[in-house]
């Protein structure tokens, strides 16, 4: 099925109230509408507070339950200090501001399912330091019942085995996917493909079988 949705933080000012290069609009989710998520010149998207949170699903729904979210992300010295979340989001549903995330939180990787608003599960965490200026990629991957994250260098490739990997049956539909974030983080992309997609380091040759891919973010390096 190719692209369902392609955006590339274009423009200036918030991320919503505005078309995406390809498909759908990311919409913020109003019990998380404490901060907007600004674009900058450069192609990325932040809050640029701390104090401010953002949670925005997209338009665009996969065609089955099973697929995966990533995000880059450029670690600042606020993320870094502070640990709130920030991370991909998968099988949303708006109307109850449940989801799965694969997050970034009190300086760890986590993978939660929140529910109401709220963490529901904590399904997992594992070490992975950071500091100020590091960039990293966190990957949700949803098949059935198994919720896994990846966690990779920009640099470098995602483990074949999953830093984190668990049961979870919170969350069956195939919902949207989205963003999360409660800080100042740098987002530089949001990439969701099915599982049909077989997806390397973007920048890279990728091959891609029949499916739906969804891509909203910033650069592409």
């Amino acid at each position: 099925m190719g692209v369902i949705l392609d955006d590339q933080f274009t423009g200036s000012g918030n991320i919503t109230g505005r078309a995406a290069g390809i498909g759908g609009t990311p919409t913020q989710y109003g019990a998380f509408s404490g901060g907007t998520c600004s674009i900058s010149s450069n192609g990325h998207a932040s809050t640029g507070s701390s104090a401010t949170a953002g949670f925005y699903y997209s338009s665009a729904t996969p065609s089955s339950a099973d697929y995966s979210v990533e995000m880059k992300v450029s670690m600042n010295a606020a993320q870094v200090a502070s640990g709130e979340l920030v991370g991909p989001m998968g099988r949303c549903v708006s109307v109850t501001a449940s989801f799965y995330i694969a997050g970034f939180f009190i300086d760890q990787p986590y993978l939660m399912r929140y529910s109401a608003g709220s963490v529901a599960d904590y399904i997992g965490t594992v070490a992975y330091p950071v500091n100020d200026g590091d960039v990293i990629w966190l990957k949700l991957k949803m098949t059935g019942s198994t919720i896994e994250m990846f966690i990779r260098t920009d640099a470098g490739s995602y483990p074949g085995t999953a830093q984190i990997s668990a049961t979870n049956t919170g969350l069956s539909a195939a919902g949207v996917p989205g963003l999360y974030f409660s800080s100042a983080a740098d987002l530089n992309r949001v990439i969701a493909t099915d599982s049909t997609v077989v997806a390397t380091r973007p920048g890279a040759a990728s091959v891609v079988n029949a499916g739906p891919v969804m891509t909203f973010g910033g650069r592409t390096g």
